[in-house]
């Protein structure tokens, strides 16, 4: 492993003279060679195959950590810019991600709502979720009021991923109150 952070891309191939160490043979994939050899059985076309295999399979991780690295950083991107809230919250309520619009319209910093549970912002926590778009009424850092039409959705748990509540939210505050006063 400590040749992998000194030189990530390069495939590692572990040659041993050991017989049929299989557990041997799985630590080291696990710590990320390529593949894993036994030189009493090895020739020169099997060890050609090997490493032309290895080179194809360190080429095709690294092009797949590209990929998802640069589907993270969009993603990111696309959270960061949105013109509506967005709040990804835990199984518990508690605000795990929130987006700088959901910030500026609650008039918090990010680094402020997160960790805090949702019913801290969320006026009528114990109102039960919709189907749709349903109207919520959220406490401002200045103990204003802004009304929001709002909705949630769940991401269920996934490869090892706990499950999340997004909640999205514009504000509808400016139209409540102009359909108020024509009322």
């Amino acid at each position: 492993t400590a040749l992998l952070e000194v030189a990530p891309e390069v495939p590692i191939v572990v040659l041993t003279g050991r017989d049929e160490d299989v557990e041997l043979a799985a630590e080291a994939l696990r710590s990320g060679a390529q593949d894993f050899l036994n030189k009493r059985h090895l020739d020169a076309r099997g060890l050609q195959r090997a490493l032309r295999y290895a080179f194809a399979r360190k080429h095709a991780e690294l092009a797949a950590e590209a990929r998802l690295r640069t589907s993270e950083r969009r993603f990111r991107a696309i959270f960061d810019a949105a013109n509506i809230g967005i709040v990804v919250s835990d199984e518990a309520g508690v605000i795990a991600e929130v987006n700088p619009f959901m910030g500026r319209l609650l008039g918090y910093s990010v680094a402020a709502l997160v960790g805090t549970p949702l019913a801290f912002i969320e006026v009528d926590s114990d109102q039960p979720e919709l189907p749709g778009i349903f109207e919520r009424a959220y406490r401002r850092e200045d103990g204003e009021i802004v009304w929001a039409a709002t909705t949630v959705g769940r991401v269920p748990a996934d490869q090892g991923l706990r499950s999340r509540t997004v909640t999205v939210a514009t504000d509808v505050t400016d139209l409540r109150q102009a359909r108020a006063r024509l009322l």
